[in-house]
């Protein structure tokens, strides 16, 4: 089994550059070729399909075995700018990592391809030079989209990753992939507790435990018993999610104008995001309140 998709490229023979392929592991390659010249003679392994690719322009399909390139079939490419190949093996699963920051979450997936055409009519339109990482933005975009629209909240998220992870595929799956040709066999999702909620929750566990001084002041022990407040509200801003942010925290978004009275917001306890206005704990000014 070989390591690379491609054993040799624009191989000289009798003066006639050959694209070959050989049978590997993988489901999908990309190889780019920075120049080439006529005739070309494409060379396809067996169970394997080729597309070229060039500046938004794609051919058809290739299936396995030799494909001699003639002028009027290469007319529509550049020679002097780079050229792609797709390699795509109908037997193998493309998979993939995925994460989304703002969720924190993320995992892998493995996709099969049953729709050669409408798989590179997706891959191609996310970007004019084929990247498997668009694809993967893509994903994680509906991912996104979908947790926002079923209103899944935070604590969900953070609870029932292995769930969640079910739900997608499924969701996925019915309303996207399958039309297109294409399924998710495997989607996993793991949570990654933030960094800033690890520091925060032993900041508040060591101070909880630090004695107060019997001489302190009534307006430091106010100051001390903020501080103490567990960072716990989660707010939807800047297209994703942010915080956590302790009650005076927000507070003081609101009073500076960062913050809404329909910012959503959410917190443990709720069992979907609200509009931050709804929570007494906050006040507004009367210029706002009634927005």
């Amino acid at each position: 089994m070989l390591n690379h998709l491609f054993a040799r490229f624009m191989q000289q023979n009798n003066q006639t550059n050959i694209l070959q392929s050989a049978p590997v592991g993988e489901c999908l390659h990309i190889q780019h070729i920075e120049t080439f010249s006529e005739p070309c003679l494409l060379r396809v392994a067996a169970k394997q399909q080729v597309c070229l690719v060039q500046n938004g322009w794609r051919s058809p399909i290739y299936q396995e075995g030799e494909h001699a390139l003639s002028s009027r079939a290469l007319s529509a490419l550049n020679p002097n700018m780079p050229l792609q190949l797709i390699f795509l093996h109908i037997e193998h699963s493309l998979q993939r990592d995925w994460q989304h920051q703002g969720l924190h979450l993320q995992g892998q997936y493995q996709l099969r391809i049953l729709n050669s055409e409408a798989f590179l009519s997706q891959l191609l339109s996310l970007s004019p030079i084929p990247d498997l990482s668009a694809f993967d933005q893509w994903l994680v975009r509906q991912i996104e989209h979908i947790v926002q629209e079923q209103q899944i909240s935070a604590q969900d998220v953070q609870d029932y990753p292995q769930r969640l992870a079910l739900f997608l595929k499924d969701v996925l799956n019915a309303r996207l992939l399958n039309p297109q040709g294409m399924t998710l066999d495997r989607f996993s999702a793991d949570y990654e507790i933030p960094v800033a909620d690890t520091a925060a929750q032993e900041n508040a566990a060591e101070k909880s435990s630090a004695p107060i001084a019997e001489t302190a002041s009534p307006s430091s022990l106010t100051t001390t018993a903020q501080e103490n407040e567990v960072a716990e509200f989660y707010c939807a801003m800047n297209g994703g999610q942010q915080g956590p942010y302790r009650r005076q925290e927000l507070q003081n978004l609101i009073s500076s104008g960062e913050i809404t009275p329909q910012t959503l917001v959410w917190k443990p306890g709720l069992h979907s995001w609200q509009a931050i206005k709804q929570f007494s704990e906050f006040q507004w000014h009367d210029k706002t309140i009634n927005d």
